[in-house]
């Protein structure tokens, strides 16, 4: 196990060496110049659906898009598929693709798996913790979000904040678990970014807290704080889709 020091929070955590690149590698900025074009059209629309720039049901032209990213169709429709398959269009033949809405119906399908799978995953990593699995990554994660003078681009908090549960996943060493759970990732930034005003402050607090949990290997604690921390976000993510 590694060695643990006092967190300004009387708790315990792991002493880690952080890396100053943590920040880009854990959004991808740093590797977009090597990605395919259809990932980084992919990326750009993304973004632009998350930020609010293509609000939900704004029809996106292929014909625009092309122009404007600057790439024949082909590369574009692929980046279109990838958009609709983490849930971020709905794409219909011979029509243009829609930018897509959240309802409340919708957030509550997405947060009521959130609650089976991540809280489980939270225990297991706790488990794995316990019988000798590095945490670090955790508080890596952590770190790489409070590091800085300058405040974080919501964006790119809000992707930080989902490399925390994605990282807390991946610590159970469980195939299947991270494979159910890996579709939700692309839409859980999305919901960061759009309750970025909600209490802030508060999610980083709570992943402290789980984090605290899964380095003492505490799978009932772990599990306890993570279906808390799911549980606020779900009333958050529910208020914005309220809006």
């Amino acid at each position: 196990m590694p060695t643990r020091v006092c967190d300004s929070a009387g708790g315990s955590r792991p002493t880690v060496t952080v890396d100053k690149d943590v920040r880009s590698r854990t959004t991808g900025e740093a590797d977009a110049v090597e990605q395919p074009i259809p990932h980084k059209v992919y990326r750009a629309v993304r973004e632009s659906i998350i930020r609010g720039e293509y609000p939900p049901h704004l029809r996106l032209s292929e014909e625009n898009l092309a122009k404007e990213l600057g790439v024949s169709r082909v590369p574009l429709r692929e980046g279109f598929r990838m958009l609709s398959r983490d849930g971020f269009i709905h794409q219909r033949p011979h029509r243009s693709a829609v930018v897509r809405e959240w309802t409340p119906d919708q957030v509550s399908e997405l947060y009521d798996v959130r609650l089976v799978f991540e809280v489980k995953a939270a225990g297991l990593a706790a488990q794995r913790v316990a019988g000798g699995g590095d945490p670090r990554p955790l508080w890596e994660t952590l770190d790489s979000i409070r590091d800085g003078q300058a405040p974080l681009d919501p964006l790119t908090a809000a992707e930080l904040s989902t490399r925390f549960h994605r990282t807390m996943v991946e610590l159970t060493e469980n195939p299947l678990l991270i494979s159910i759970v890996e579709p939700l990732f692309p839409q859980m930034v999305w919901h960061s970014y759009l309750t970025r005003n909600h209490q802030p402050g508060v999610s980083h607090r709570e992943h402290a807290t789980i984090a605290e949990a899964i380095t003492a290997g505490d799978p009932a604690l772990a599990e306890a704080t993570t279906y808390v921390h799911i549980r606020r976000g779900r009333e958050m993510s529910l208020k914005a889709a309220e809006h």
